[in-house]
């Protein structure tokens, strides 16, 4: 089966209100989010997501609705996903949410790229492991086992809007 992890595409460096939680996306992050969600529309039906979770934040929920839009889906918001959280409780919010297959989540870093270094190379990987960063507006696409078992999973894809490729 296959998880998508994401980081929230780009945004503002400042909100309304001040708070970083509330910043929301630039029209460039509009664009990642976009064609993040042209991208899974186009994945084989068994491997799109049928679940989409996100960070309460501005930033995951536009990137997150962006995508949910594009698939006909609803977006599961969790508390546990806020910036900071630690990698393992990502990792276990997917593992809780894939009983009805594929499952996309959209986070922040250093929390994604942690997961993804951990999925990829093991427990005590954290985000000292060679591997991909997720920058802004890129997500990975990760081969997973039933179990979710770090260090056994498989990078399949990484995808990210480039201005440059895309025109």
């Amino acid at each position: 089966m296959h998880i998508h992890v994401c980081r929230h595409a780009e945004a503002e460096s400042q909100s309304v209100t001040g708070l970083d939680v509330d910043r929301p996306l630039t029209r460039e992050g509009r664009l990642q989010a976009r064609y993040l969600a042209g991208h899974l529309s186009g994945t084989q039906a068994g491997q799109q997501p049928r679940r989409v979770l996100a960070s309460p934040a501005v930033r995951t929920q536009q990137t997150a609705q962006a995508i949910a839009d594009e698939l006909g889906l609803l977006i599961t918001t969790l508390d546990d996903l806020l910036p900071a959280c630690p990698a393992g409780a990502a990792i276990a919010a997917i593992a809780n949410h894939t009983n009805s297959g594929p499952v996309l989540l959209v986070g922040h870093n250093p929390t994604v790229t942690a997961m993804v270094s951990i999925l990829l190379h093991g427990p005590s990987a954290g985000v000292c492991m060679p591997g991909p960063t997720l920058r802004t507006g890129q997500m990975a696409t990760i081969d997973v086992d039933e179990d979710i078992t770090p260090g056994e999973c498989r990078l399949v894809d990484l995808h990210r809007y480039e201005p440059a490729l895309a025109s």
